[in-house]
């Protein structure tokens, strides 16, 4: 991936008191990044990332429905029809997570950044 996906995160925007369980009631989420730059601001990312809001609860949603024990059972079970476990994983959440798979999809940076920050990947 290019500087920019290597040098910049999507994260959960949360107050200073909050926790990660806060965030995890889907209450007043935003995208936001871990570093400034221009082309963020010229190209209003945050603004455009804000607009997927929706597709960040669904993340939320699905890593609360499936806690560690669901997951390995999702795992065992897709493992029987020959599945890899990166090919499962792009099942449950919807798209690639591997670093060398996000240009294959869109949104898939910000998926995996979501899921490191919830403890997921």
């Amino acid at each position: 991936m290019g500087e920019f996906g290597d040098k910049y995160k999507f994260e959960l925007k949360k107050d200073k008191e909050t926790d990660l369980s806060v965030i995890l009631d889907k209450k007043n989420i935003k995208v936001d990044f871990s570093s400034d730059n221009k082309n963020i601001e010229v190209f209003g990312l945050k603004e455009l990332y804000n607009q997927h809001i929706d597709y960040v609860e669904e993340i939320i949603d699905k890593a609360q429905a499936y806690n560690a024990d669901y997951y390995d059972s999702l795992i065992q079970s897709f493992s029987g029809l020959g599945k890899t476990p990166t090919e499962i994983d792009r099942c449950i959440w919807g798209n690639y997570i591997e670093t060398a798979d996000h240009c294959k999809r869109p949104l898939s940076k910000l998926t995996r950044d979501i899921l490191e920050q919830l403890g997921i990947k």
